[in-house]
């Protein structure tokens, strides 16, 4: 490129000089910058080559190139110039290089500013010769920048810029289309320049319409005027800058108005869609300039029609929407209305527009609807009783989409902020509405709901008292009827009704936060929907709205003041039935959008309307509830909690109306709402609760009892959460009432006449027959349930005969099925906590202990012995073990029958599987209550006689598998036992006797007892009690008594496990509930080392420790039979023999038998008391390796301090 541009530069200089004579030769006075900016052109074209190719990542070294040959003109700005001007006329160069010089002109011309004179004329010269030329593809942006380039001249040289434009601007020639565009340019950026031009620039302009066929000529002359109309309006707004003579806004008007007229008339029927939108561009400008004039505004309207024919076109209806509403707006602004005779068409044309739905290809359906409103806003103000007349004509085709859309127009009206719309334009549209409210169709009932909210909005309250507050209260009737009453498969619909309510529901809102003389009808409306409602979802805002409601009257904002003066209540229906319901309601306090705080909010508020001797106790309550409600949520608030702060509100509520019969009418309205709230739920067990603290609190018994009897017969027994509801009622009630409850269930017990054919009540509740079973079941709980409420001081008296003889009666006069026998068993439960609960019983004997006893035994007896089908066995035991406490107390006799009867119940049953989650369930109920029953009844027989007594039983039945799971319970006793240490001592004694006895020569048999007796006696068991015992005696007791008797009773325990017999119970039972072997650890040899070890180690002595690890006594114990007599010698040694024989003579000063004499008789436990103690296996067994020290049998005892054997 280099070399084409140095062999050219003379021949572009001389055609230069042909196209401008005054111009001479080009001059470059420096051939090596004139090098220098060449070669930089040659970087840029070749790399704008590469970016073409490659991509913009080369794009930084044509900039860069670009940047040089800006800086070189700082310094030589017109070798620069000149240098790129001779390039420009390069004929063999490329029009992305041409492009590339233009723009480095352009940065240099901003640059450097003013240039030299005969240097601006060649560059004019040769863009706009390259910028008329015919452009191609490449050509029309060659033509932009060399338009560009001379707009950036004409900021410093405008008029040689000017001259050549106007040079080619000639009357009725068509131009070339780039200079009307860069006319448009130089209009924008030098408006007070290019004004004293734009008259004649405008003319000339005019005269070329005629020739312009072309679209893309239009296109520009479209452009330049709108172009040209805003610098005018730009510049009138200016004046007073401008140094050039003055055109005033009349003048340019005449100028533009044949334009605008040929424009309408002929170039927007232009058939191409891109002519059509430049036209409908250039208009609003040219409206600017038309519209403030009065002759001219006139000639506009004639044209409007043909605006309006193109919405019927392909044109996207905004553009044409917008010159619509300039004309219409400046029409009201100018108070010059479009003629009348155009109304019809403009309602029409614009109407449609708004209800149907725009073609798929208009872009801006949203925006041109608003325009639309616009349009409809600027007619009603002008035009009100001709445009309401029309859209009363429009809701009567029954239409919906027309009906919705007329109706969205009334309420664009409405909200117009418009001072000048008239009172009559808002009656009329009202009329309108009016007539479409019959209308039962979703979105005109929507349509309607927002133009009542926006009249109350708006200020128009007075316009929608009577018909407007009557649409809303029904509409919100109506759509909460439809959605709590919703079909299947119409989903649609109930979309569409939820969008109804929530619009019912926003309306309410604002009419209750705007409206002042609110009428007293619509506030009873919205307290009866909430009262009725089964639509929760809605409570919340109602509320919220009621609040707004009743704090407007009690400031006397919407009551006259003379009425004001006299109360600050609220007329309400019935204030009992809204605090119960809203009581009620609020037990769930977070459904419906956190309905809770509405709610409390609303009782505050209205607390002089629902019993003013509340209100001051409510303003401090009420705060403290709402803010419970506020620190929590729906996943961290506690049920019970909330209920409980609920009832204490009620209770504290209650004590500001004594005296009166305002509980007695609160326990009505929460009688009746009963039947309101489905069972289960959280409200309706709420209620039950509520309605037996207000009846507590009557004064007037008959009426309580009234009401009593009325939910005892309304009551479906059947159902276990009404009936559990009422029994808690009940209960709650016999708190304040007892004597009524007492009368009441007198009365329904006669009433239903116990006999087999009256026990179905059809009179009072035809839906669900009465089982006999039920209702006994019941009324059984409820007796106890009252004992579990009555007042301590009444209930001693009405303990015995009424309520435990009621119970007993129901029980013993029916069939005594599964659910009756766990509902008397519940009912003692409930009767002997409640006695156990009085502080002071003094000498308070319990008369029907014996007969409930009794019933009991029988039940448990008449269960079945190998399997579990209820719970009635572990129920029963729990009521025995509560029985236990009460006086009389149980003989001796008495407790060992019942735990005989108990444990056999529990120990004979089969073992529950492993999947079988129910029994296993039944199962460890039943032995937790056994082991229940078992403390009971040992707590009354504490000395060792009682104890060897009351454990007999276990012992016999420890052939069954469930023994070893006894023997866990039978520890903890013996762990209670050894907190008593003499006693403790006591049957250590008897203990060894148990095991000497074994070990003597069999005697005879001289009872069943006895042969029992021998039998179950198991060594094992024995020896792990002793174990325990030892293991928890005090340390500091050394045992000096029987010290050597007891080691002595082990030695011979530990010779006679070596001989071959038959295997203990114990062994049998392992066998049979375990399949692995017993643990090594759970043999006779094992266990009476580990307890000798434990003994010597209680001894704590270094002497005998020392004289044990030498003599390896461990080790010999651990071997044959026949390491046990070395082993006794050396233990006898090792503890010194004068000293061991007055130990043996001191304990059998203690009733013990000298291990020489082991034939003689003892007077020791009797063989029930082994497996009694044997008890304790698991424990003991458990506690063996613990209680040793652990280590070695060869390191013996670990005490540091020394201390004598005896």
């Amino acid at each position: 490129m280099t070399e084409a541009i140095t062999e050219a530069a003379v021949d572009s200089s001389e055609e230069v000089s042909e196209e401008r004579d005054d111009l001479g030769p080009l001059e470059l006075h420096d051939s090596g910058t004139f090098q220098q900016v060449v070669n930089l052109l040659d970087i840029i074209d070749s790399e704008s080559a590469k970016t073409d190719t490659t991509g913009a990542g080369l794009d930084m070294w044509k900039t860069l190139a670009s940047v040089i040959i800006t800086e070189k003109a700082t310094t030589e700005p017109s070798v620069v110039i000149n240098t790129l001007i001779h390039c420009l006329q390069v004929p063999k160069i490329s029009t992305q290089c041409k492009v590339n010089i233009y723009n480095i002109l352009q940065d240099i011309i901003q640059q450097e500013g003013e240039l030299e004179e005969q240097c601006v004329q060649r560059l004019v010269a040769i863009a706009s010769k390259e910028m008329r030329e015919i452009p191609e593809m490449e050509g029309y942006m060659k033509a932009e920048v060399a338009s560009d380039t001379l707009v950036a001249l004409s900021r410093n040289h405008f008029s040689l810029v000017m001259y050549e434009l106007q040079h080619h601007l000639k009357p009725l020639n068509l131009t070339d289309e780039f200079v009307i565009i860069t006319l448009a340019k130089l209009a924008n950026s030098n408006v007070f320049e290019f004004m004293p031009y734009m008259g004649i620039t405008l003319a000339t302009i005019f005269t070329m319409l005629r020739l312009a066929n072309e679209a893309k000529i239009r296109q520009a002359i479209c452009s330049a005027m709108e172009t040209f109309c805003e610098t005018v309006q730009f510049y009138l707004k200016h004046l007073e800058e401008s140094v050039y003579p003055v055109m005033t806004e009349e003048q340019f008007a005449l100028k533009v108005f044949p334009m605008y007229r040929y424009f309408m008339t002929v170039w927007l029927r232009h058939h191409n869609p891109e002519v059509k939108l430049g036209v409908i561009k250039s208009l609003k400008p040219m409206l600017g300039l038309l519209l403030p004039n009065d002759d001219l505004r006139e000639q506009v309207y004639d044209y409007i029609p043909l605006l309006l024919a193109e919405y019927q076109g392909g044109l996207e209806a905004l553009f044409v929407t917008q010159v619509l509403r300039q004309i219409l707006e400046l029409s009201v602004t100018t108070n010059t209305p479009v003629p009348q005779m155009q109304l019809h068409t403009i309602f029409t044309e614009l109407h449609v527009q708004v209800c149907n739905k725009a073609p798929a290809q208009h872009q801006y359906s949203s925006q041109n609807l608003m325009e639309m409103v616009h349009c409809f806003i600027a007619l009603a103000r002008s035009y009100p009783k001709e445009l309401m007349k029309f859209f009363f004509s429009q809701v009567e085709t029954n239409k919906e989409a027309v009906r919705v859309g007329t109706l969205n127009l009334i309420r664009a009206i409405v909200s117009a902020d418009e001072p000048r719309m008239s009172i009559r334009a808002i009656y009329l549209a009202i009329r309108v509405v009016k007539n479409t409210i019959s209308d039962t169709r979703s979105k005109v009932r929507m349509a309607i709901l927002r133009i009542i909210g926006q009249l109350a909005l708006c200020g128009y309250q007075e316009r929608i008292k009577g018909w407007g507050l009557k649409y809303v209260s029904v509409q919100l009737t109506l759509s909460t009827y439809k959605l709590t009453n919703r079909r299947e498969n119409f989903y649609q619909r109930d979309l569409e009704e939820r969008m109804v309510h929530k619009v019912t529901m926003d309306t309410v809102k604002i009419i209750t936060s705007s409206v002042s003389g609110m009428t007293n009808e619509f506030w009873v409306r919205l307290l009866c929907y909430i009262m009725e409602t089964d639509y929760m979802e809605a409570l919340t805002p109602i509320c919220i709205s009621l609040t707004n409601l009743a704090e407007h009257q009690l400031h006397g904002q919407d009551v006259d003041v003379s009425v004001a003066g006299k109360s600050r209540q609220v007329d309400l229906p019935a204030p009992q039935k809204l605090l119960a319901h809203l009581l009620v309601l609020m037990s769930s306090p977070y459904k419906g959008e956190g309905r809770g705080i509405a709610m409390l909010n609303l009782l505050r508020t209205l607390s002089q309307s629902i019993a003013p001797s509340m209100a001051d106790m409510w303003e401090l309550e009420i705060p403290l509830l709402v803010r419970y409600l506020e620190e929590h949520t729906e996943f961290t608030w506690d049920q019970k909690a909330w209920e409980d702060k609920l009832i204490q509100f009620l209770r504290n509520s209650l004590k500001k109306t004594r005296g009166s019969s305002w509980s007695l009418r609160l326990s009505k309205e929460l009688n009746n709402q009963i039947a309101s709230f489905d069972s289960p739920s959280l409200e309706k067990g709420f209620l039950y609760r509520a309605l037996g603290f207000t009846l507590a609190t009557g004064l007037e018994a008959s009426k309580v009892e009234v009401l009593l009897l009325e939910l005892l017969y309304k009551t479906d027994y059947s159902n276990d959460f009404d009936s559990e509801g009422v029994i808690m009622c009940f209960g709650l009630c016999a708190r304040g009432q007892v004597k009524t409850v007492l009368n009441v269930l007198h009365d329904f017990e006669e009433r239903i006449q116990e006999s087999e054919q009256s026990w179905q009540i059809s009179a009072w509740q035809k839906d669900h027959p009465w089982r006999r079973e039920t209702v006994k079941s019941a009324l059984m709980v409820m007796y106890s349930c009252m004992a579990s409420y009555c007042h301590p001081q009444l209930l001693l008296n009405l303990m015995d005969s009424p309520i435990t003889a009621k119970i007993i009666h129901h029980y013993v006069s029916s069939c005594q099925d599964i659910c009756l026998k766990m509902a008397f068993m519940k009912s003692v439960v409930q009767v002997t906590k409640a006695i156990n609960n009085i502080k002071d019983l003094e000498d308070f004997h319990f008369a029907q202990k014996t007969t409930l006893t009794t019933i009991i035994v029988a039940v448990i007896k008449a269960e079945p012995t190998d399997n579990l089908v209820s719970p009635v066995r572990a129920l029963a035991m729990e009521a025995l073990s509560h029985l236990s406490k009460l006086k009389p107390f149980y003989s001796t006799e008495e407790n060992s029958e019942l735990m005989d009867i108990s444990i056999h119940s529990v120990i004979s049953l089969q073992l529950p599987g492993e999947d079988n989650e129910s029994i296993k369930t039944l199962y460890a109920n039943a032995l937790s209550s056994l082991e229940q029953l078992m403390e009971s009844l040992l707590q009354r027989q504490l000395d060792p006689k009682g104890l060897q007594e009351m454990v007999q039983g276990t012992c016999q039945e420890t052939h069954s598998p469930c023994a070893l799971t006894l023997v866990s319970h039978l520890a903890e006793v013996w762990l209670a036992v050894s907190e008593n240490v003499p006693f403790t001592r006591t049957m250590l004694h008897s203990l060894m006797g148990r095991l000497q006895s074994r070990l003597s020569p069999r005697i005879s048999a001289t009872s069943k007892a006895d042969i029992w007796h021998l039998a179950a006696v198991d060594p094992l068991m024995t020896l792990g009690t002793i174990h325990l015992l030892v293991q928890k005696l005090d340390e500091n007791d050394k045992l000096p008594d029987f010290l050597p008797d007891l080691i002595h009773t082990l030695l011979l325990q530990l010779g006679s496990s070596h001989r071959p017999e038959a295997a203990p119970p114990v062994l049998k039972m392992w066998k049979l509930v375990h399949t692995t072997p017993l643990p090594e650890e759970m043999n006779l040899q094992r266990v009476t080392i580990k307890s000798m070890q434990l003994l010597f180690k209680r001894v704590k002595s270094q002497h005998l420790a020392r004289a044990l690890d030498e003599q390896a006594v461990w080790d010999l114990l651990q071997d044959i039979p026949g390491g046990c007599e070395p082993a006794d010698q050396a233990v006898h040694a090792a503890c010194g023999g004068p000293q061991a024989e007055a130990g043996r003579a001191g304990a059998q000063g203690h009733g013990l038998r000298s291990p020489e004499l082991p034939h003689q008789q003892h007077s020791g436990l009797r063989g029930s008391e082994a497996a009694g103690v044997g008890g304790v296996q698991a424990e003991g067994m458990g506690s063996l390796d613990s209680s040793g020290d652990g280590s070695s049998p060869r390191h013996g005892s670990r005490g540091d301090r020394r201390a004598p054997l005896l």
